[in-house]
């Protein structure tokens, strides 16, 4: 009996690094976010993926054509957190820090 594959893995050459995206069943996994200048190049390949949230980026070694664009990525695919009966946060509550 032959089973569906769970997971598809997907190459992402970037400028100067490559990228993999793990396609799973309701979700993606980013290992590695390339440099600074990839941002849009991955945003572009995340967003055919209609429907799958990005949940991690994996970065494999800090060196900034592993990890440049991770935080712009992350920015722009920010997962929408909503809890079910969960009350709203009270903004009067809120206390600054002050360093």
């Amino acid at each position: 009996m032959k089973h569906a594959t769970a997971l598809r893995v997907h190459l992402l050459p970037l400028r100067m690094s490559n990228a993999y995206l793990i396609e799973l069943p309701a979700a993606l996994v980013l290992i590695d976010a390339g440099s600074p200048g990839d941002t849009q190049k991955i945003l572009s390949r995340l967003n055919a993926f209609i429907g799958k949230p990005l949940r991690l980026i994996h970065i494999t070694h800090a060196h900034l054509d592993h990890y440049g664009a991770a935080a712009s990525i992350q920015r722009a695919r920010a997962p929408q957190r909503q809890h079910l009966n969960a009350p709203a946060p009270r903004k009067d509550l809120y206390v600054p820090r002050v360093h």
